[in-house]
């Protein structure tokens, strides 16, 4: 099983550009009336195989509380994403890296996945847009 394309949205309704390739099953990442808060998924052996998202309300509360960071190493607290890179492999999509806003700087996050000698491509998030909704194809 592989997520071989990847589609992500803006709370102003913008749609990024297809990434990957669109075969197999369509799947959508959403909850109405909520932003993505974070993801989570594995990669094995050379390809993203699952992929899910942790939602919040939106908008948010003013006395919003951060959730526990969850994952396998427990994750870590940021103030939203600025940028996605996107790696692409034969199959469809092969990593996830994520460039966060803390406090007033920029941090680079970790690859999520295996990198890959084919095409990364970036999406580049405009401040006060969050995302909303993730749409795309998984190949059993």
């Amino acid at each position: 099983m592989c997520v071989t394309s990847l589609v992500f949205k803006t709370s102003k309704g913008r749609i990024s550009p297809t990434y990957g390739s669109v075969t197999g099953t369509k799947f959508v990442l959403e909850t109405k009336g909520c932003a993505l808060a974070g993801f989570h998924g594995w990669a094995f052996p050379c390809f993203l195989t699952a992929i899910g998202a942790y939602f919040s309300p939106l908008p948010c509360p003013p006395n919003a509380e951060k959730l526990e960071a969850r994952g396998y190493d427990r994750g870590a607290f940021w103030d939203g994403v600025r940028k996605i890179y996107v790696g692409q492999c034969e199959n469809g999509i092969a990593f996830l890296k994520f460039v966060y806003d803390k406090d007033t700087r920029m941090v680079i996050g970790d690859d999520h996945g295996n990198k890959t000698p084919l095409e990364v491509k970036e999406v580049i998030l405009i401040i006060k847009l969050v995302l909303t909704f993730i749409f795309g194809n998984i190949l059993a």
